[in-house]
């Protein structure tokens, strides 16, 4: 009886953690359903009347962003343990520091120094206000944000500080854009003026988040070059780029907010080279499923790959993607070569780019050496629009 009694208590003990282990899943699902939009609906900007903008700057000095990817790397010295993950990290910190000092052939402080009181932070403000001002009524707040800076100068300010500030100009909706500018070092490449934004949108009235995303400008225009070129005649060039980078940064938001405003062009220089020599992601082509390493719930087959054909300037291409749109596997026709493969790729990216949707990683599908296909993670649901390019 008393082995019994255990025994039941063991399965009452069991029973409770499955359910407790239930109800946490379950709650993570319920906050990950919850999750902020990245765009506005459609319904949401067509109630936006008088539109607040609040765009500063996080930290004045110009930064130099780690875009090498060398810290993705592997040298497999966790299998040594301990001692031999320390070593690994050292390694991988030294190759980094090599592949951004290379990046950007020269000292950064040079062109700090050629830039001088680069106002970048109201260039930004006019350029958006300037583009929603063709359907919104744009809000001037820097007054009232100057005034809240000096009465609470030495404080962090909060997001309730700046509804305030939109709600005493009477704007219905706030656009605040907190951002970072300067140069974005590369593995294999030449650097690139570049901006990392952090764009928010609140309902006023209710200080409801509407809508959040990080833009990363040199996912959608990048030219390079280095600091002696940058810095050249007043940083004339540098100037020139960060200015091409801002006003791409704009166009992007006004897209969001329902404006149908082209991507500007950005010539060859700043285009991925001609094959994927600078995309070191790979995975064997027999290893891909429609599960793994990414789950690619529409048009995929577990034997072809990409079911769905899409015709982009006449050339015929086969894609697949996931339910939300953000993962595209894009495919040739069977046995075509790596530039064969390569002009599908850039067809599908360039596309997508003029719909205001970027690549931010290429993973290659390799058989024998050979590229079969390639998987892109996207900063949007970029599935969607190369579904509206389907044929027979």
């Amino acid at each position: 009886m008393v082995r019994m009694s255990q025994t039941m208590k063991g399965k009452r003990g069991n029973n409770l953690c499955l359910w407790m282990v239930f109800c946490v899943f379950g709650f993570s699902l319920m906050l990950g359903c919850a999750t902020t939009p990245k765009t506005l609906k459609t319904e949401t900007t067509s109630n936006i009347k008088k539109l607040g903008v609040v765009a500063f700057l996080r930290d004045n000095e110009l930064k130099v962003f780690d875009h090498t990817e060398v810290s993705k790397k592997t040298y497999g010295g966790f299998i040594f343990g301990a001692i031999g993950g320390a070593l690994e990290g050292i390694a991988i910190a030294v190759e980094t520091n090599i592949r951004i000092r290379s990046s950007l052939g020269g000292d950064p402080n040079i062109l700090i120094k050629e830039l001088g009181e680069y106002h970048i932070n109201e260039i930004l403000g006019g350029k958006l206000a300037d583009k929603l001002s063709e359907k919104y009524v744009i809000v001037n707040t820097d007054r009232f944000v100057n005034e809240l800076r000096e009465t609470k100068k030495g404080q962090k300010l909060k997001i309730e500080d700046y509804l305030d500030v939109c709600r005493k100009c009477e704007a219905d909706t706030m656009l605040k854009v907190d951002f970072d500018y300067g140069l974005a070092a590369y593995a294999r490449e030449k650097a690139s003026a570049a901006m990392i934004a952090n764009i928010s949108v609140y309902d006023v009235a209710t200080k409801t988040l509407l809508m959040k995303k990080e833009i990363v400008s040199d996912n959608y225009f990048k030219r390079s070059r280095v600091i002696p070129d940058f810095a050249a005649n007043g940083a004339e060039l540098y100037k020139k780029d960060i200015l091409e980078a801002l006003n791409t940064l704009s166009v992007i938001v006004a897209r969001d907010f329902g404006l149908n405003v082209a991507m500007p062009q950005v010539d060859q220089m700043s285009r991925a080279k001609k094959g994927f020599g600078d995309f070191p992601d790979e995975v064997t082509t027999i290893s891909v499923t429609c599960n793994k390493p990414y789950k690619i719930e529409q048009d995929c087959s577990i034997w072809g790959g990409a079911k769905r054909t899409i015709k982009i300037k006449e050339r015929k291409i086969r894609v697949a993607g996931s339910d939300d749109g953000m993962i595209i596997l894009v495919m040739d026709k069977p046995f075509a070569d790596d530039e064969s493969v390569f002009a599908c790729f850039e067809l599908v990216r360039e596309e997508l780019l003029s719909k205001g949707i970027s690549v931010v990683k290429v993973v290659k599908m390799v058989t024998r050496g050979k590229v079969r296909g390639c998987i892109l993670q996207l900063d949007g649901d970029g599935y969607s629009i190369l579904k509206s390019y389907s044929v027979d």
